[in-house]
């Protein structure tokens, strides 16, 4: 394929509508002078942005879920031992983080232009708070500052991790969350340790300074790449407020799960070191209970992540749930020897300690039910509902400490018996909750699958053909390819970013339509592609291929709509059609081109889709870039069926563009 820089002399083939772009129109220096959209998904920002995100991550979350450690000590210091509301200051820190999650997100969204300072100021108040933890006299100043100080701070610190990952990260989402909760694995098996040690040597008060200036140091060089990859917009983006989603029925049972498990979640985290004590460990071996706990929870996430990125929720979390289940129930709940306990910390933060991973998947799944949702939103959502049962959790646990029976052995006979069996009979009706969540989407779906109007079998293919080509035109915006255009100064730097923007949106929610659709056809799955996308020199080269490729794929939904026996994925593709067939005008009337049809008396081109993978051809060559994954779907009754024309495929099963092009080739029903 040709992929010289065009001159104004150049044209696209003549079954496509042409563009004529001329020097005279662009400034190509002032066009190259912007700063330039940094690509997704990989590069030096993008992984530096993660290691930002692991970084604040693991300062924050690595600290407070190390709690156990102070716990064991309050309790033995003159100065708080009698106090039951110890439990209360690690409850506070992790849990007033995720309750003030939502929160934290919609002012972000409200105040765009300070969000880059979130980080800092967040970062601030943490340092501060447990500086001034380090003068507490009792229980109420450290719950205070240890507690609701850090919480508040850790949270303000944290969310442009949430808000902005959705920027760099759109294939490896869940990957990347899942190397972010990486971070706290990894700190946590730091953490015990040197806590352990700074509080038997120095005491708590040094101890907080200490940390206090330890996770200033360590952060601040990252708050710089902690920022959003798009430009700052000027304006407010109501539409992001978007609450609907909490009136649907599989997110409330998602979000009841979700709080169940984190009622049981913290506690081994806030008692292991104490119950291994119990059972005669020494100070550094009760320690590293919650060290191996942490260290698991490392490749727990990870894994999960990379799990969610493929596989339904639902799998991801019964995977979770059920390891977790076990492993309390059999390993902790009859242990009465430090080596079965340390089994159960590995065992425990292997599979629960990956749960966090799965929110990428279950907000992927509300998107289906509600494509107009927020990402951002929901997970914020979803971290306040962790935050409720986190709560809760401190003071309940303080108020079932206890055996189970007096005849009860092992874990269950010790003081921690009753909250071992709560901790079962929470992870298995989380369990229970996401199996109830899967028959509603299955009832929902059977429902739907009753009208005649609903897809069938037949339709699969034709969905998944039509989500791998949306993805396709997709992804090609948030490729480096569309840096000159994006950034381009010709008219204004605003105004091409609004293009770009909405093109990347648009697309965006017509594939979380296919999807939705796609949910109601007998065995559809997302296709996974390798998409590849051509070179580009400069702005005018960038806008023939967005055109050409926009004006394919307008041909694709033309063609897919007559493969199809359903009319609700027929108007489906038919809508996306138009869509697609505006944004070409669009890009022709952004970048002041003249915009004419190649023959007065051709009809819109459409495509079947064994043309679409044809790599030579007139269609735009896009099986050059679709890597291979799509597999072109049977034509039904043997005929493209477009409205009212039909045109007969050829031998090969790949008919002339011109022959459906023009009225005079194409035939009445």
């Amino acid at each position: 394929m040709d992929r010289r820089r065009p001159s104004c002399s150049d044209s696209l083939p003549r079954s496509e509508a042409q563009i004529r772009l001329c020097p005279e129109k662009f400034d190509e220096s002032s066009a190259n002078d912007g700063p330039k959209l940094a690509p997704v998904d990989g590069g030096f920002q993008a992984w530096m942005f993660l290691a930002a995100c692991v970084m604040i991550e693991a300062l924050i979350w690595g600290f407070a879920f190390s709690f156990g450690v102070f716990q064991k000590y309050y309790h033995d210091h003159e100065a708080f031992q009698d106090s039951s509301m110890v439990a209360v200051i690690g409850t506070c820190a992790t849990g007033i983080s995720y309750l003030s999650c939502p929160l934290v997100i919609i002012a972000m969204i409200l105040l765009p232009q300070w969000g880059r300072w979130f980080s800092s100021v967040g970062l601030t108040i943490m340092c501060l708070s447990l500086a001034l933890g380090s003068f507490s006299t009792n229980v109420t100043h450290l719950v205070l500052s240890q507690g609701v100080g850090f919480g508040i701070g850790g949270c303000i610190a944290y969310s442009p991790s949430i808000l902005y990952m959705d920027e760099w990260f759109v294939n490896r989402r869940g990957l990347a969350f899942g190397i972010t909760w990486a971070g706290s694995g990894v700190s946590g098996i730091i953490f015990p340790i040197g806590l352990e040690k700074l509080l038997g040597r120095y005491g708590f008060e040094t101890t907080l300074r200490v940390i206090s200036v330890i996770v200033f140091l360590l952060a601040a060089p990252f708050i710089y790449f902690h920022r959003p990859r798009l430009p700052v917009r000027r304006t407010v983006d109501y539409q992001r407020l978007n609450f609907r989603f909490l009136t649907t029925r599989i997110f409330c049972f998602y979000q009841l799960g979700n709080i169940i498990e984190a009622l049981g979640f913290f506690l081994p985290g806030i008692y292991l070191p104490s119950y291994a004590r119990s059972i005669g460990a020494t100070d550094f071996l009760s320690s590293l209970t919650v060290t191996l706990l942490n260290l698991a929870s490392v490749f727990g996430s990870v894994t999960m992540g990379h799990l969610t990125d493929r596989f339904h929720a639902i799998t991801c979390i019964t995977i979770s749930t059920v390891g977790s289940t076990l492993s309390v129930f059999f390993l902790w709940g009859f242990s009465t020897s430090l080596p079965t306990l340390l089994v159960f910390s590995i065992a425990y933060g292997l599979f629960a300690g990956c749960y966090s991973a799965t929110w990428a998947g279950i907000t992927h799944e509300v998107r289906r039910v509600d494509p107009s949702a927020d990402a951002t939103i929901i997970f914020g959502v979803i971290a306040f509902g962790r935050g409720v049962g986190n709560v809760v959790s401190g003071p309940l646990s303080e108020a079932i400490l206890g055996p189970l029976t007096e005849s009860a052995v092992a874990g269950y006979g010790s003081g921690y018996g009753l909250i071992i069996l709560s901790m079962r009979f929470n992870i298995v009706s989380l369990l229970l909750a996401g199996v109830t969540a899967t028959s509603a989407a299955t009832t929902t779906s059977a429902a739907s699958a009753a009208s005649t109007c609903s897809p069938s079998s037949s339709d699969t293919k034709v969905l998944q053909f039509a989500l791998g080509v949306s993805d396709f035109i997709g992804g090609f915006y948030n490729s480096t390819v569309n840096s000159t255009f994006g950034n381009s100064n010709n008219a204004t730097l605003q105004a091409y970013q609004r293009v770009l923007f909405g093109l990347e949106k648009d697309n965006t929610l017509s594939s979380a339509a296919i999807e939705k659709v796609g949910a109601k056809a007998p065995g559809f799955s997302k296709p996974t592609c390798d998409y590849t996308y051509p070179e580009v020199s400069s702005t005018q080269s960038w806008a023939q291929w967005a055109y050409r490729f926009e004006d394919t794929v307008t041909g694709a939904f033309i063609g897919l709509a007559g493969y199809s026996e359903s009319p609700e994925v027929s108007f489906l593709l038919a809508r996306l059609a138009a869509e697609h067939s505006a944004h070409s005008a669009l890009i022709g009337s952004r970048v002041n081109s003249t915009y004419f049809a190649a023959n007065s008396s051709s009809l819109v081109a459409a495509y079947g889709p064994a043309q679409i993978l044809s790599t030579r051809n007139q269609t735009g060559s896009l099986g050059e870039y679709l890597g291979g994954c799509l597999t072109a779907p049977t034509s039904p009754c043997g005929i493209w069926r477009i409205g009212p024309l039909a045109a007969t495929p050829s031998s090969t099963g790949v008919a002339s563009s011109t022959g459906l092009a023009t009225s005079a080739a194409a035939k009445r029903n």
